[in-house]
């Protein structure tokens, strides 16, 4: 039995729509930049920046959040300046310029974050060696602050340029993969792989096939076979080349390997009489 008009469903059922989702956050973004022109932190100009979209947004990989949860949008702030200039003061004049403007900015080590009714706001501030490499300002507000090589606006064009002969099945297990992991790693509190290690295994691992269920099934095998090989880690495929499964420990890494052989198990039984269920079991109601 072929579950591929389900599969669709449910991939409406958890897609963010642009005009639904996206376009208020966009109009929020857009009120937040706008108190940078005039602000004169007293020693750089803050209008020098270009705005870039990062993110799930900007690969066009979100899902809608489960009741109580939020969702984000990743901006970069790319100034026109050389990493020599100092991080930590850059970064403190974006966050100082926000409060000063009514936000109420959380510094965090990669970014500056604004939490709003229902999604929050990630401001990456960046600066460009040149047009091919780009420069994070990562660390804590009470630590250094240095400049990091970082290549997530290359993955970003990766991602939107990977498979062109399907890149929407492509994104589809992307999503997929993105719920079950909301599902069945939120509810009892157990840490999970973040988005973009979801993103980056169906990058490493995806390979167009007739159904979705059988591009995703693809992918959760060769997880798999990646983990039970020993594996803790994870890669990012571009500068820093850090692993994304840092925040888990051993055990948690573990717990997420007998996750995804729970997942296979589902996938595996669709193939049967009680498939629709299997399948409702992986993804939950939204999958009918």
């Amino acid at each position: 039995m072929s579950f591929q008009s389900n599969f669709l469903r449910f991939h409406d059922q958890i897609l963010l729509q642009d005009a639904t989702h996206y376009a208020p956050v966009r109009q929020v973004r857009d009120q937040i930049l706008s108190v940078f022109p005039n602000a004169s932190p007293g020693w750089q100009s803050l209008s020098t920046f270009i705005p870039h979209n990062w993110g799930s947004y900007a690969m066009g990989t979100g899902v809608r959040p489960l009741p109580g949860g939020d969702y984000d949008l990743d901006i970069g702030l790319v100034f026109n300046a050389s990493p020599s200039v100092d991080a930590w003061r850059l970064k403190n004049s974006i966050y100082t310029t926000l409060q000063a403007a009514g936000y109420r900015p959380t510094w965090m080590k990669p970014c500056i974050s604004i939490s709003l009714s229902g999604f929050h706001i990630d401001m990456s501030v960046c600066c460009r060696e040149s047009e091919s490499r780009l420069f994070l300002a990562e660390g804590r507000q009470n630590a250094v602050v240095r400049w990091r090589p970082d290549g997530h606006e290359w993955f970003v064009r990766t991602i939107n340029a990977h498979h062109p002969n399907d890149p929407q099945q492509f994104k589809r297990v992307i999503r997929y993969l993105k719920r079950w992991k909301d599902i069945h790693f939120s509810a009892d509190g157990m840490q999970g792989p973040v988005g973009l290690a979801l993103t980056v295994m169906a990058y490493n691992w995806y390979s167009p096939q007739s159904d979705d269920l059988s591009a995703l099934h693809t992918v959760v095998r060769l997880a798999m076979q990646h983990f039970r090989l020993g594996n803790a880690s994870l890669p990012f495929p571009y500068e820093p080349r850090d692993n994304l499964l840092r925040k888990l420990s051993w055990d948690q890494v573990r717990q997420m390997q007998s996750r995804f052989e729970q997942l296979d198990r589902w996938l595996s039984q669709a193939a049967g009489y009680d498939g629709l269920v299997a399948l409702q079991r992986a993804f939950g109601s939204d999958f009918r």
